[in-house]
């Protein structure tokens, strides 16, 4: 009995170191390191005064600065073509030729009549001097001639018409009919398109037309070539709305650097609306929103302070604000998480 009495205390012994050996365990796993608190992690840039220009940004449409349609003014058939599309030809180059039998001979017969009127006159005056003939007589002639050569014009001109000329220096852009075809007048047969001087048309809504004044510099860009930019004038103003779409017609021309632009393509619009002197600009994605308006947050001594602030003009990636002061620190980068009275670390 005695043993087992021995036995039971020795078991109950380990029991109890095991059981307190635990218990130490579990007490330092309850109590972790405490770590060190280090506030947000931001960018910041010094906010300085300076010009803020604000642009207002248009769109329109690049037109010819001469873009016709040659119409026949004599009937007769098309016997020949000496330009084709995509030819450039300079003003008052020939373009096509119509035969009309009627017309031509009717020149050959004025032609014929103008010198017999001239014969008479040359022959007269000789009897005039020798008053063979009297002073009514000789006046006659003279008539006679001066009808005789109005017919040779009026002739000569329908003849000249025969011959289709180019009415200004461009590119035979269409060409409408082909050699053989009868051509009445008013029938076109080209359009010529010049390139070389190009302009834009812009509709301006009247809410902005107290910004457009002719000779207002303007600058264009294209989405065909966006490496291009184009500096141009206002040339025209238009005086009345147009009722159909309630925009000012303004025009501006400019010279086709390589004839690389076309008719009817877009061009993209910026003109100077308004300059801004000793103003506060900040870039777009510092500003965040708010119920109660729009703010950004200024580093004061590593604290995040909440600025609210109000916008007067957009440019671009940047904002013309109010309520901000030189020299403030703007937090650029990591403001998005940040509330007011955050403490912030400031990195490079």
């Amino acid at each position: 009995m005695k043993n087992i009495l021995i036995a039971l205390l020795f078991i109950g012994n380990i029991l109890f170191i095991s059981c307190s050996g635990e218990s130490n365990a579990e007490t330092k796993v309850a109590q972790p390191a405490k770590e060190k608190v280090v506030g947000t992690a931001v960018k910041i840039s010094r906010l300085t005064d300076g010009r803020f220009d604000e642009y207002l940004n248009l769109t329109g449409v690049i037109k010819a600065n001469s873009q016709v349609k040659i119409v026949a003014e004599e009937a007769g058939v098309l016997v020949d073509l000496l330009h084709d599309k995509g030819s450039y030809v300079q003003k008052g180059t020939a373009l096509a030729h119509i035969k009309n039998k009627v017309i031509e001979a009717n020149t050959a017969q004025s032609r014929a009549m103008l010198q017999e009127a001239e014969l008479n006159l040359s022959s007269n005056e000789v009897l005039f001097t020798k008053k063979a003939i009297s002073e009514n007589q000789i006046k006659i002639s003279r008539l006679n001639l001066d009808k005789a050569r109005a017919a040779f014009d009026l002739a000569n001109a329908r003849s000249e018409k025969l011959t289709i000329r180019a009415p200004i220096s461009g590119y035979v852009n269409a060409r409408y009919a082909d050699i053989g075809a009868y051509i009445t007048p008013a029938s076109p047969l080209f359009e010529l398109v010049d390139n070389n001087t190009m302009k834009v048309k812009i509709g301006v809504a009247e809410r902005y037309l107290s910004f457009i004044k002719k000779g207002s510099e303007i600058e264009l860009s294209f989405d065909a070539f966006p490496d291009l930019s184009i500096k141009s004038t206002i040339g025209f103003v238009a005086r009345s709305i147009d009722p159909e779409n309630r925009t000012f017609a303004v025009e501006a021309a400019f010279k086709n650097p390589d004839g690389k632009l076309a008719p009817e393509m877009v061009a993209n619009i910026r003109l100077l609306k308004k300059k801004h002197e000793n103003s506060i600009s900040v870039p777009i994605d510092a500003l965040l929103d708010s119920e109660s308006g729009r703010y950004v947050f200024i580093e004061e001594n590593n604290i995040a302070r909440k600025k609210n602030v109000q916008i007067v003009a957009i440019q671009s990636e940047n904002v013309l604000v109010e309520g901000l002061q030189p020299d403030q620190q703007l937090i650029v980068l990591g403001h998005r998480t940040l509330s007011n009275g955050d403490t912030v670390q400031v990195i490079d």
